[in-house]
């Protein structure tokens, strides 16, 4: 290929564990990424991580769903391990993501926007260059499970947005081009949380994993002195509206004070121009 095009950006597929990835993991990972990348490294251009955290999904909770989002880093340290050896330019594609590597009746539930935002932003928060969730339809129902975005038709008119699409819609106002992104740490627990900054502009999303307890933050926004905040929030309080985000504004005075982040929620604070 580089013959035909010497600009042809070549990738290769990354395998993870099954430690790591139930639903997409296979056994003796390292051996393929090591092989692989030790013959071909100097031609590869990105490697393409498929990242389905779980296989089964029967008995999951929602605070075990939104706890796997934690190993995101630790799985990229891997990765970025296994490029300084092989192929240090290389960069890293989340080509597949979803809860399962099966169809999943979580799909419809609030904690799949919980975690499709919060998924999205940890891979892009430590490095990779984009993240695609699995997938657009899907033609599942909320009794044998989806893993789609948009409704093919059950429970709502076809392409009906389904709670994956509401986190990615939220996550993708949190940042713009040129901003910089990075995850929040020392949260209360349960919540996760991420900011992006620009030169004259900043946002921050958070999402309180928590079913029934409503939790208190403050935002890095607060420093912004009087200026109004756009605030957007999905929660499972919301979830069964047509339009299940809910817009409000409030002054930096008050977010400084300290946000409440309801049960089972997303909330997007940004300033006018972010």
């Amino acid at each position: 290929m580089h013959r035909a095009d010497p600009s042809a950006d070549l990738g290769v597929p990354w395998a993870f564990e099954p430690a790591v990835a139930a639903g997409a993991g296979v056994t003796d990972a390292s051996s393929w990424n090591d092989t692989v990348l030790r013959h071909d490294g100097a031609f590869v251009g990105f490697v393409d991580a498929h990242w389905y955290p779980f296989s089964a999904t029967a008995g999951l909770s929602d605070g075990q769903l939104l706890e796997s989002v934690k190993t995101i880093p630790a799985a990229m340290r891997t990765i970025r391990s296994t490029l300084r050896r092989y192929a240090p330019p290389a960069q890293v594609v989340i080509g597949e993501t979803n809860i399962s590597n099966q169809e999943t009746t979580l799909d419809f539930e609030p904690v799949a926007a919980l975690f499709a935002a919060a998924n999205a932003l940890e891979w892009l928060s430590q490095g990779a260059t984009s993240v695609d969730w699995w997938d657009m339809n899907n033609y599942g129902s909320p009794a044998a499970g989806d893993y789609g975005m948009f409704s093919s038709g059950e429970p709502a008119p076809v392409d009906s947005p389904l709670p994956p699409s509401y986190g990615y819609l939220l996550a993708s106002r949190l940042t713009k081009p040129g901003s910089r992104l990075r995850a929040l740490r020392g949260l209360p627990k349960g919540v996760l949380g991420f900011a992006a900054q620009g030169n004259t502009s900043g946002a921050d999303l958070f999402v309180n994993s928590n079913p029934s307890r409503a939790a208190t933050v403050r935002a890095g926004l607060a420093r912004g002195g009087s200026q109004g905040l756009h605030i957007g929030t999905y929660s499972a309080a919301t979830a069964k509206r047509t339009d299940p985000i809910i817009h409000t504004t409030a002054s930096a005075a008050t977010i400084r004070r300290g946000i409440t982040l309801p049960a089972e929620s997303i909330v997007l604070i940004r300033t006018k121009d972010q």
